[in-house]
């Protein structure tokens, strides 16, 4: 169990403000939509679990991009078609990531995306646990979850149970992170 999911109902924090509010566009002419926070304090140690590659100075510095694709079909239950969107968005997410994180890459900044279907680091090592994209995107944006069976969904507030959470996260200045991204955008 990732220590930081069994850390989480017990933090205290108040809400967490946006650094950069919501932003709903497209990816891969789907609607889209990520937020830019800075990482509450109370993240840092489950999140050298997960990202040992961080340096203390990375992690001082580090923002959470949490995304949000919308789906066609609510993704709270398990069906052939479900798996097939749950795969398409995977992959728009890993190509929008790939980008992303090389770009900063290329500019001397760390930065990495999580996979939502593992919680596992994609372009760094993994560390001794895994981020919950569900748990932590409750406890940094205040979105609502269902309970389904032994899975917690996201409650996207315009898109409800019809949306595909997938984080990123970045030791970059503000700055940098909006240029890079209205980057893509427009190469898009």
């Amino acid at each position: 169990m990732s220590t930081l999911n069994a850390s989480l109902p017990s933090l205290k924090f108040g809400p967490q403000v946006d650094v950069f509010p919501a932003v709903s566009t497209s990816l891969e002419s789907n609607p889209f939509e990520y937020s830019i926070h800075s990482c509450p304090k109370q993240f840092h140690f489950e999140l050298k679990l997960i990202f040992p590659s961080l340096t203390k100075s990375n992690l001082q510095n580090l923002f959470i991009i949490p995304t949000f694709q919308k789906t066609k079909n609510p993704l709270i239950a398990y069906s052939k078609e479900n798996d097939i969107e749950r795969d398409v968005l995977l992959e728009s997410f890993y190509s929008w990531g790939r980008q992303f994180v090389s770009r900063l890459a290329d500019l001397g900044y760390w930065a990495d995306i999580v996979c939502p279907a593992s919680g596992l680091p994609v372009f760094s090592s993994s560390g001794s646990t895994i981020y919950p994209e569900v748990e932590c995107c409750k406890k940094l944006l205040r979105y609502q979850t269902y309970n389904i069976g032994a899975c917690n969904i996201i409650c996207h507030p315009s898109w409800d149970v019809y949306n595909y959470p997938a984080s990123a996260f970045v030791s970059a200045p503000l700055s940098i992170i909006t240029q890079v991204i209205d980057e893509m955008k427009a190469n898009a």
